[in-house]
């Protein structure tokens, strides 16, 4: 987790091997991600992965987490990320919302 307090915004990377997928894990792992994240006064967390992992998309929607291009992310946010490039998909969980 890459924390900015001046905007209170934490970009998160997160890997489950491929034997936990489906079995619930992940889905409490990031429930409880953004419960501390809540807890330390983080506001926003972002993410990005690769276009084609469609299931990456479909969990982090699942779990609260909406699309946003890269650069609305940074107008809103002054986030800077080497994957703003195509290929990439975004996503923010605004936790004050969920």
């Amino acid at each position: 987790m890459l924390i900015n307090k001046k905007n209170k915004t934490a970009e998160v990377a997160i890997a489950f091997m491929a034997e936990y997928h489906g079995t619930g894990v992940s889905g409490k792992a990031i429930k409880l991600l953004c419960k501390v994240s809540k807890k330390i006064g983080i506001d926003t967390l972002y993410l990005n992965f690769k276009v084609t992992n469609n299931r990456a998309g479909g969990f982090y929607k699942k779990n609260g987490f909406i699309q946003i291009n890269y650069s609305e992310l940074n107008q809103k946010y002054g986030i800077e990320n080497d994957n703003s490039g195509k290929g990439y998909e975004w996503m923010i969980n605004e936790l004050d919302k969920n």
